[in-house]
C-alpha cells in the first residue's frame, strides 16, 4: 500500500511541476494615457525586458517571452518620476498560452508610486 501512495504521490508531483514552454509568447505594451510614458521595465516569470519611449495612446512592439502571466512586475517612469505595479505571487495563476498580448498602462501621476498604475490584460 505504501508503494502505490508513494507512486501517486510522486506521480503528483510531477505532474505539478511539469515545464510549461510557450515560446512564442510576446508582450506589447499600451500607453492609454495623453502623456508619453518615457520608459516601462517588465519582469515577467522568468526574463525581463525594458520598454523605451511609449508614446501617449501608443503601442509598443512586442517582446517575446518564455513565460508570462496576466500581470508582472512593471515600472513605469513619466517625467522622472517611478510608478510601480507589483504582484504579491502568482499563486494559482497559469502562464499564458502561447499568442500576441498587451498591457495597457493607465497611470495617474496624482498618485503615489505603489498606487497610481492601472492594469489591463488583452489578447491581440
Amino acid at each position: 500500500m505504501k508503494e502505490k501512495l508513494f507512486f501517486v504521490l510522486t506521480a503528483l508531483a510531477l505532474w505539478d511541476c511539469k515545464a510549461v514552454e510557450n515560446n512564442n509568447t510576446a508582450l506589447r505594451i499600451h500607453n492609454g494615457n495623453d502623456f508619453n510614458i518615457d520608459s516601462v521595465y517588465v519582469v515577467a516569470a522568468t526574463d525581463a525586458h525594458q520598454y523605451e519611449t511609449v508614446p501617449a495612446n501608443e503601442s509598443s512592439d512586442h517582446h517575446m517571452f518564455d513565460e508570462i502571466y496576466r500581470y508582472a512586475y512593471i515600472r513605469a517612469v513619466v517625467n522622472e518620476k517611478e510608478y510601480i505595479w507589483e504582484p504579491v505571487d502568482y499563486v494559482r495563476e497559469t502562464p499564458l498560452s502561447s499568442a500576441n498580448y498587451t498591457y495597457r498602462l493607465v497611470i495617474d501621476t496624482k498618485q503615489e508610486t505603489y498606487s497610481g498604475i492601472g492594469l489591463m490584460l488583452i489578447k491581440d
